[in-house]
């Protein structure tokens, strides 16, 4: 409850200087069986708040794996902040929030295991400095 209060927080203080964002995807960017799809996001200087949302869709079979963030201040080393574990459900999704300092480079990893087939998405929202 608490981390949904500060997701929605965040989003209604980003106001008029929020900027969404959504990564590109192909069809190729499909998880199929055990696979792994990993998006980099860099952000501005100017960012002090970022808010993530990572969607995954069940095409087929049993939906099992993560979804990790990483993050670097290099663009070269990156370290382990977050992870969302997915459920055999429809849709998987979750909001990440940072907030100031916000790292200005980000790395996504989608991760399926098991046999299914699951389509990847991710938004963010960019709060910059006034």
């Amino acid at each position: 409850m608490k981390k949904l209060f500060v997701s929605v927080l965040l989003l209604t203080s980003l106001g008029s200087k929020a900027q969404v964002s959504q990564i590109e995807f192909t069809a190729a960017d499909t998880l199929t069986n055990a696979d792994t799809i990993v998006k980099n996001i860099t952000i501005s200087n100017s960012t002090e708040a970022i808010l993530l949302q990572p969607v995954i869709t069940r095409l087929s079979g049993t939906a099992a794996g993560k979804v990790v963030l990483l993050q670097s201040v290099d663009g070269t080393t990156f370290i382990r902040t977050d992870s969302i574990t997915l459920s055999n459900v429809v849709t998987n999704t979750a909001f990440i929030s940072k907030v100031s300092p916000v790292a200005p480079y980000y790395r996504i990893e989608f991760i399926s295991s098991g046999t299914t087939a699951l389509i990847p998405r991710l938004w963010y929202y960019q709060r910059k400095n006034k």
